[in-house]
């Protein structure tokens, strides 16, 4: 089962001149998969992919006693049957300025980053379920006395999900 592509632009900023010293942004896709009963105990995959371009980052300290934080992480969670689970993060930016510090976009390791996030869910034998798949993203810019700022752009590829029976 494929299901088609999702992409968003996002931007978070924190700058305590604009009495803003906390930014946050969760964007997400909800995809409901159901699951046929089956006489034998089923396996769902689900494999999310996302791309990243990251048009600006900043984190900016560059005066005594200044502390400015940016991230950007993709997550990947299901719900079903009463259940939560949640993959591991995928970590694109994670900077921290400190006094007399800034960080820009061509401190990160790549502007244009991804990651495939997977996950595997069990059906029991002769019962079927929907599974909610959320896919997203958190942007977090914060500072209590200097300037924060992050921009992107965010695509998923289509969501693939196999069902392996047995």
């Amino acid at each position: 089962m494929v299901l088609p592509n999702k992409s968003l632009q996002a931007r978070v900023g924190a700058n305590p001149s604009l009495w803003d010293t906390l930014g946050y942004v969760h964007a997400s896709y909800t995809t409901l998969l159901q699951i046929l009963p089956s006489l034998e105990p089923t396996t769902v995959s689900i494999t999310s992919r996302v791309n990243t371009l990251f048009n600006w980052v900043e984190t900016n300290a560059v005066v005594d006693e200044w502390y400015a934080h940016v991230s950007a992480a993709a997550r990947l969670w299901v719900t079903y049957d009463g259940e939560f689970r949640q993959a591991p993060s995928a970590k694109f930016v994670n900077l921290l300025a400190s006094p007399k510090q800034l960080w820009t976009h061509s401190d990160i390791a790549s502007p244009a980053p991804s990651a495939a996030l997977t996950m595997q869910v069990s059906a029991s034998a002769g019962s079927g379920m929907t599974i909610s798949v959320y896919e997203s993203i958190e942007l977090v810019a914060t500072t209590p006395n200097g300037h924060s700022y992050l921009d992107g752009i965010f695509s998923w590829e289509p969501l693939a999900v196999q069902l392996r029976e047995g």
